[in-house]
């Protein structure tokens, strides 16, 4: 389990990594960036707990790619 929770805590930093990256990319609007980058949190720790790893680690990569392709648009 400790190994579980270790996972779990590094999901939820990268969450908020790539949260805030796209909160940084998106054009100022305020409010609706930080919704984003809490959804995305949101998201990512409810599939942690629904579905488990892997699915939780695919979604991860997948969030890291819709990242750096909303960054390098408006870079």
């Amino acid at each position: 389990m400790p190994a579980i929770s270790l996972i779990g805590a590094v999901l939820f930093v990268l969450q908020a990594v790539v949260g805030y990256d796209l909160y940084r990319s998106l054009p100022s609007s305020g409010i609706s960036e930080m919704v984003i980058g809490a959804m995305i949190t949101g998201v990512g720790i409810t599939f942690l707990f629904v579905f488990g790893m892997v699915p939780t680690l695919a979604l991860d990569f997948v969030f890291v790619l819709i990242s750096t392709v909303i960054s390098s648009q408006f870079n």
